[in-house]
């Protein structure tokens, strides 16, 4: 340090100037240097922070959506779960004993309300395997998975078209996963406000845990 500031003192005045001037100049310049690299790295990480902010509102703004789609996803496959042991017949049955209508006999003329499940047959269920299985080790397929179920209802003729669309409409709201598959359905060639012999395929998906 000695020696440097011998140097210096040897200097004449321009010269010393000079030297001060380009040290201060290179400080600055350094200090420069490094502003520039800090704001870089800030303007970075504020980017990166604004962008994280985004992400998460859409998150938050999401995360109704989300959660109802979910409990609607679980409460279905809690619903396919118990349909293993659902009844198709009892449980179509049980919606039409609620319904009734004023019936009436060709021959007769009217014969009073009746409850609609008596003007219904019930076919034996059929059922299908819906989507792939898994598979099992081994040779034995696995029989695990989700089946469909099938219920076929013959209608007899003379229910007011009404009250089957009342039974349609009460068989797609309930609460055991039931769907109306098929209709074949015609006017009665009596009175148009009533309907011919038809037929109704009432449909529900379960799932089926390994037989054994």
């Amino acid at each position: 340090m000695g020696r440097i500031n011998q140097a210096f003192s040897r200097l004449s005045q321009r010269e010393k100037i000079l030297v001060s001037v380009m040290g201060g100049a290179l400080v600055l310049g350094v200090v420069f240097i490094v502003n520039m690299l800090l704001q870089g790295r800030i303007d970075t990480l504020q980017a990166n922070i604004a962008a994280e902010n985004d992400a998460l509102q859409q998150i938050y703004a999401s995360t109704p959506s989300y959660l109802e789609a979910t409990r609607r996803f679980d409460a279905t496959r809690q619903q396919a779960l118990n349909n293993a042991e659902l009844n198709l017949a009892t449980a179509v049955a049980s919606i039409a004993d609620k319904i009734t209508f004023e019936a009436v006999d060709p021959r007769t003329g009217p014969i009073g309300r009746k409850d609609l499940e008596q003007f219904m047959d019930f076919k034996p269920p059929k059922e299908k395997s819906v989507g792939p299985k898994k598979k099992a080790t081994g040779k034995k397929q696995s029989t695990a998975g989700y089946y469909q179920k099938d219920q076929e209802i013959t209608l007899k003729e003379n229910v007011p078209l009404v009250t089957v669309y009342e039974l349609l409409e009460k068989i797609e709201e309930s609460e055991d996963l039931l769907f109306v598959t098929d209709v074949r359905l015609e006017r009665s060639r009596l009175d148009p406000e009533r309907a011919g012999p038809g037929k109704i395929v009432v449909s529900t998906f379960y799932w089926q845990d390994e037989k054994q």
